[in-house]
């Protein structure tokens, strides 16, 4: 886990950031292959960066996650990107801080 250090009351505090691990199906693995080939890179690096945003705070109110019901998958999360409307689907894990990515595409 990183370890930060902030200044706390007049002092140098260090403290942990847990950050979540990202387990990605087959579907989100082919799209982000397909991106890094030739999908341009403002797409790419979109893609990228809301990535890391999950990693580091997958719940924050900020990434604009809807989350809705699929009767394949239950409880669904879709994260936009930025331009040209693409998302990352992804759901909870298994596991303590482990998100699945399980698409990546642009619904239209």
């Amino acid at each position: 886990m990183p370890k930060y250090q902030a200044w706390q009351n007049g002092g140098l505090a260090t403290y942990r950031r847990d950050v979540f691990e990202l387990l990605f199906w087959p579907a989100a693995d082919t799209a982000l292959a397909g991106l890094e080939k030739g999908g341009g890179d403002k797409v790419l690096a979109a893609v990228r960066r809301t990535l890391g945003n999950l990693e580091s705070d997958p719940f924050s109110p900020r990434l604009g996650t809807r989350q809705f019901d699929a009767e394949e998958y239950g409880h669904i999360r879709m994260t936009p990107c930025g331009p040209a409307s693409w998302h990352v689907y992804w759901l909870v894990g298994e596991g303590a801080q482990v998100l699945e990515i399980a698409a990546i595409g642009n619904p239209q």
